[in-house]
């Protein structure tokens, strides 16, 4: 007997219809008493091979369903789970120095508050430019360097103001080295820190005043050199300049600086054209004498020689013989020549 191979209705064997739901049936299907199907031509192995060929395909797409379902979680949801979980932790780097910043509200921004404040870049650095963009006070950070920089610009110049503030103006000398160490830590300031100095000019006339001292004490240093070396040109004249004889022009001729210093002592305080007409030729006699014998024993010095002087010539109007002038010229100070009238007649 036949059966539908659609809807499994019985069929008579010279059907080619099937009477229940109209499909075509195949012509040479039989099924026996057993229910076992017979086919002449091979057509139960054909079935056989056809309903293994849709189990395969099945497998195939439930295989492909299972692929498909694997390869959209890995491509679309774990990339989406991993971005959630970097964000978290992203959120959880840049968390960290966003607390660390709000933390200098709490504190007051002293000039030792540099290690504190780079620990914190330092933290901010390690972070990615993700993690970077997360901190929303970053500015505060910014602005905290800023208001260090203020702080430790002050300290520096407060140091200065110190500084200056100790130094005794009475004590101040030409060799004072003090005025110039203050001068020299404030010429190591930048120039924001060099205007809040507020006694800077507290300073300058410390220095001027110490160059004051230096000047007084360098021109007193020459003027003693200088009198010094009076001393030494008055007592050489004294020990090489012994005695004189011949006319007053050939004198003041300068043989050597000795009779120049003696004729300069006697021209500083005369004019012997007041006494002789003639006055180049105007004879005179120089000696030198000692005022005591100590001299002898001890060395000749300025203070204690004297030179004694006689001048002999034609009166100013050349009438009524010669005239004669007495003097002296000696270094009551040991520095100059000083010339002394005796007698004129």
């Amino acid at each position: 007997m036949k059966y539908c191979e659609e809807c499994g209705a019985k069929l008579q064997d010279n059907e080619n219809f099937c009477s229940e739901c109209g499909a075509k049936c195949s012509e040479n299907l039989i099924v026996d008493d057993k229910g076992e199907v017979e086919s002449n031509k091979g057509e139960v192995e054909s079935n056989n091979g056809g309903k293994k060929r849709k189990r395969s395909l099945v497998i195939i797409i439930v295989v492909a369903v299972v692929a498909a379902i694997s390869a959209l979680g890995y491509f679309a949801i774990y990339p989406k789970v991993m971005d959630y979980l970097q964000d978290k932790e992203d959120q959880k780097a840049a968390q960290k120095v966003i607390h660390l910043i709000d933390s200098l509200d709490e504190k007051k921004i002293t000039a030792d508050s540099e290690k504190d404040l780079d620990h914190i870049k330092t933290e901010y650095d390690a972070l990615s430019k993700k993690q970077k963009k997360l901190v929303d006070n970053y500015d505060d950070l910014k602005d905290a360097y800023k208001r260090l920089d203020e702080v430790q610009d002050q300290k520096a110049a407060d140091s200065i103001v110190t500084a200056i503030d100790e130094i005794d103006k009475d004590s101040l000398t030409a060799s004072d080295t003090s005025v110039q160490a203050v001068r020299d830590k404030y010429n190591e300031l930048s120039e924001a820190q060099k205007k809040l100095v507020t006694n800077i000019n507290t300073l300058e006339e410390y220095e001027q005043l110490v160059q004051t001292k230096k000047a007084e004490e360098e021109a007193k240093k020459a003027k003693e050199q200088e009198t010094q070396a009076q001393k030494v040109k008055v007592l050489e004249t004294f020990e090489n300049l012994k005695f004189y004889e011949g006319v007053w022009g050939d004198f003041g001729a300068h043989v050597n600086q000795y009779q120049g210093m003696v004729e300069s002592a006697i021209k500083n305080s005369i004019s012997l054209s007041n006494y002789f007409g003639d006055v180049n030729n105007v004879y005179m006699v120089l000696e030198l004498r000692v005022m005591n014998d100590d001299v002898l024993a001890n060395g000749l010095t300025a203070y204690n020689q004297i030179y004694t002087i006689y001048f002999e010539g034609p009166s100013v109007t050349g009438t009524g013989g010669a005239r004669h002038l007495e003097c002296t010229v000696s270094s009551p100070n040991g520095t100059s020549l000083a010339y002394n009238e005796i007698s004129y007649y």
